[in-house]
């Protein structure tokens, strides 16, 4: 068999393959959007089960809507290491010391919302 191509074609460069490097964090932020978009909480990528939305929660597309948010959750609470802190979910299997259980203050609620004492 003869290596000659079957075609008279001129050789057309290709255009580079640009491939997106996303730092981890922003790989991870996708991610937790991408969940917010289907109708599940941030936190399932640690969990070991899907975590659903709150019926009350706000809308996903609009941080300053009305509506069941992690930051008045009770649950939420900051921790400190250090001298910093960071905002997690205290509900058991929910919380480490990585950035991936972060909890955002502007959040839709999950299922297991509990509206802060001090927010009634």
């Amino acid at each position: 068999m003869s290596d000659a191509p079957l075609f008279d074609l001129p050789q057309v460069k290709q255009p580079p393959v640009v491939t997106e490097t996303l730092s981890p964090d922003q790989r991870r932020t996708r991610r937790q959007r991408e969940l917010l978009d289907v109708g599940y909480h941030p936190l399932t990528l640690v969990m070991s089960r899907p975590l659903r939305l709150h019926t009350d929660a706000a809308p996903v597309d609009d941080p300053k809507a009305d509506g069941a948010r992690c930051g008045g959750c009770r649950f939420r609470e900051l921790r400190s290491y250090g001298v910093r802190s960071w905002p997690k979910c205290t509900i058991g299997g929910r919380e480490s010391h990585g950035g991936g259980t972060d909890v955002r203050k502007w959040w839709p609620a999950c299922t297991d919302f509990q509206l802060k004492a001090d927010s009634q």
